[in-house]
């Protein structure tokens, strides 16, 4: 074989291995630019949610000085119910025979209803 063929062959598997590492050197650059700007917009989104999060803290907060006095009305009406109901007579207890389950159809067997 002669020389000059062989290093003409081995001339063009040089240059294409050569296009191939510029290849991949540049596939990875692009890539990592690709992460970069993949992690710069999530904290872009992320710092958008923050702020729209806080934007409804502060309509809470403002709201809180007119809800606080209906929240404790409405505590003060439900309060004056459960007293009220705390201080009705309650009725009498109902007699054996009308009693629920087990103690009714004992006392009904035993003759209690007639």
């Amino acid at each position: 074989m002669n020389l000059s063929a062989w290093w003409s062959a081995w001339k063009y598997v040089a240059i294409l291995g050569l296009l191939l590492c510029l290849s991949v050197g540049l596939n990875l650059r692009q890539w990592s630019d690709h992460r970069g700007y993949v992690r710069a917009q999530a904290a872009e989104l992320k710092a958008a949610a923050a702020q729209a999060g806080l934007k409804v803290a502060a309509v809470i907060a403002s709201q809180k000085a007119k809800d606080d006095p209906k929240l404790m009305e409405a505590v003060n009406r439900i309060d004056a119910r459960v007293s009220r109901i705390a201080n009705q007579k309650r009725p009498p207890a109902l007699p054996i025979q009308c009693a629920p389950g087990q103690v009714r159809m004992d006392a009904v067997n035993a003759g209690a209803d007639k």
